[in-house]
């Protein structure tokens, strides 16, 4: 019985012993997974830490435009109510008021559709970044080469401010010409007094 006891323990040991290195096996091998999996995860932090600083400069550079931008329209729009008034303390009468207030009227409209303009055409620049952006991160986490960047998303250079400068003073030599004609009209003539 001492021996079947023993052979028994000794298969009992011998079994315990086969599952324990069964189990360093798996706990080995599963860590290895682990590590290949964490390893495999440097490349896609890469791509999204690339990506991610990609779109912060992107995003400064269009707030910055678009903050440029409504710089230039509230001076705009300063600017040519400041004219307005200018005229109306210029004009002598009714008449002369409102032809140089319709006389500016071109140049608002023309100045607050180039704002518009170029409003959307830095909207327009930001959509494109982000939509090459997000081709090129889908593109490297695909394992393909990203497209180099293409030159239609430059931001282009700002027009200058000529025109409205001569519209400004075209409306100043009406201004100044219909004063002179206004002064240069002829008085009328006194009615001769009756005799009494």
């Amino acid at each position: 019985m001492d021996s079947k006891f023993k052979n028994l323990s000794e298969d009992f040991k011998g079994r315990v012993k086969d599952t324990a290195e069964h189990a360093m096996d798996q706990a080995k091998n599963s860590t290895q997974v682990a590590a290949n999996a964490v390893d495999s995860l440097k490349n896609p932090a890469h791509i999204l830490n690339s990506a991610s600083m990609k779109l912060n400069d992107l995003s400064h550079d269009y707030f910055k435009r678009l903050l440029k931008e409504q710089r230039k329209i509230v001076d705009g729009v300063v600017a040519d109510g400041a004219k307005r008034i200018r005229v109306m303390a210029d004009a002598d009468n009714l008449k002369e008021l409102w032809e140089t207030q319709q006389a500016l009227f071109p140049a608002t409209r023309d100045r607050v559709v180039t704002n518009v303009k170029e409003t959307l055409e830095i909207l327009g620049h930001t959509r494109d970044g982000l939509k090459d952006l997000w081709q090129s991160t889908v593109l490297e986490f695909q394992g393909k080469k990203a497209p180099k960047a293409s030159s239609k998303s430059k931001p282009r250079a700002t027009k200058k401010k000529s025109d409205t400068k001569k519209v400004e003073e075209n409306v100043s030599d009406q201004s100044t010409a219909s004063k002179k004609t206004a002064s240069s009209k002829p008085k009328k003539a006194a009615a001769p007094e009756k005799a009494a």
